[in-house]
């Protein structure tokens, strides 16, 4: 197998070489693993047992269980690829959150690290999602911190792109973390009132990237909203008609 710098074989994304395999070998399909696999396959619905030991899964195991997975894509959704013109709007990299994880914000624990804090005006966000759908793009997504200056009422990021918008334009803005602020922030601002914020002009919400365990949460991020605060602004959201990504 060819050795080229870090990487194992010569194979790159967009490339006309056809990538390796997860793993070499013959699936195997027996022990506990193969037991789940076989009991999906007849329409058993696995437990947190039986997912914790599908992630156990080493070896050709990995295979037989990507194998598997592949399998029910397939069949659920074919093998067409779709995919939407997105562009990024980062309307401000200033946050009052002190994520430990986080190497974007500007905020207590942040000023050292590179670019410098900015706020982006309602027109200049506007400006670039007009860009955005010139260029071909379908949708925008608002990325940006906490700002001292947000509520949960606020609407001023989501403004931007739905001046003028064409109908078809998809605004995919404000996260359940971001509104309400934080829970010493929002008191007891209700969870309904983040999905209203997200209006007018914007479509879903971007959420899909949060640790839901509180104990951890307490240690990454200890002034997001709790999970049961971030559920219940999705299920408001569901509510309204609007289900989050």
């Amino acid at each position: 197998m060819a050795v080229v710098g870090r990487r194992s074989t010569i194979w790159c994304s967009g490339g006309s070489i056809d990538p390796p395999r997860l793993l070499p070998g013959t699936p195997r399909t027996g022990g506990p693993v193969g037991e789940i696999l076989q009991g999906v396959d007849a329409g058993q619905e696995p437990g947190i047992e039986e997912l914790t030991t599908l992630f156990s899964a080493r070896g050709p195991e990995v295979t037989a269980v990507a194998e598997f997975a592949d399998a029910l894509r397939a069949e659920a959704v074919g093998d067409v690829v779709t995919f939407v013109k997105n562009r990024n709007i980062n309307y401000t990299n200033i946050c009052t959150f002190k994520c430990r994880f986080c190497g974007f914000a500007k905020g207590p624990l942040g000023l050292n690290l590179r670019g410098k804090p900015y706020l982006l005006d309602m027109d200049v966000i506007a400006e670039r999602a007009r860009a955005a759908w010139e260029a071909g793009a379908t949708e925008v997504c608002l990325q940006g911190g906490i700002h001292p200056s947000s509520t949960g009422s606020t609407t001023w990021p989501s403004a931007g792109p739905s001046k003028q918008r064409p109908p078809t334009f998809h605004v995919h803005a404000f996260t359940a973390s971001k509104s309400p602020k934080a829970p010493g922030a929002s008191g007891n601002r209700s969870s309904s009132t983040s999905v209203d914020s997200r209006t007018p002009g914007s479509g879903r919400s971007p959420d899909g990237r949060e640790i839901l365990d509180d104990p951890v949460r307490r240690i990454l991020c200890p002034d997001k909203v709790t999970t049961e605060q971030w559920l219940e602004c999705h299920r408001a959201a569901h509510r309204v008609g609007s289900p989050p990504t």
